[in-house]
């Protein structure tokens, strides 16, 4: 649904009648795709500090497969879920 909103015609009052109407159609959608169904990136500094390793370390996992980075762009990135399995493998506990 595509809705155009001329604002130089509405008075304050339509104006925030219609920031208020939009924003409930937003908090509506954001409940209905909760933030935990949206894979959570995180850096090689942030995973080397999570599990306590040397980025080299962090290298030569995704070199052996024991931890798979993703190219964005010219960025390496670690899936929070991947993360996250290798911790419990581990026998370890993200919560500290």
């Amino acid at each position: 649904m595509k809705t155009v909103l001329q604002i130089e015609s509405l008075k304050a009052e339509e104006l925030i009648d219609r920031l208020d109407q939009i924003e409930q159609k937003l908090d509506l959608a954001s409940k209905n795709h909760p933030e935990s169904s949206v894979e959570k990136y995180l850096t090689r500094r942030q995973v080397s500090e999570l599990l306590q390793v040397s980025r080299q370390t962090l290298s030569v996992w995704h070199k052996k497969g024991v931890l798979i980075g993703s190219r964005v762009g010219t960025r390496i990135r670690y899936r929070y879920s991947d993360v996250e399995h290798l911790i419990n493998k581990q026998g370890k506990n993200l919560t500290k």
